[in-house]
């Protein structure tokens, strides 16, 4: 399982410059701590800031499919109704 996370996360192009705690891509997100705001991928934003302006970039459809439905929560806005749109196209094929 763990292995299988790793694999998942390792599809991201920042993975292996990234810092961040929480990762959308986790399977076991729901077990790390910290806070979206403070230790959370931009992709999990939905607020912008003066240091993080690109916060509002749409995760690419590369990585939205491997996001894990009880992680969708903690996307953006925008990119939790693109899974949405991505997950029903997916079951109407």
């Amino acid at each position: 399982m763990e292995d299988e996370g790793l694999t998942r996360m390792a599809k991201c192009s920042r993975f292996g410059s990234c810092s961040y705690n929480l990762c959308p891509l986790d399977e076991e997100l729901e077990s790390r701590t910290g806070t979206i705001k403070e230790d959370g991928c931009d992709w999990m934003q939905n607020y912008r800031t003066k240091n993080r302006r690109h916060i509002r970039r749409p995760m690419p459809d590369s990585l939205l499919r491997f996001i894990p439905e009880k992680n969708v929560k903690m996307l953006s806005r925008t990119n939790q109704k693109r899974w949405q749109t991505f997950r029903e196209k997916r079951k109407s094929n």
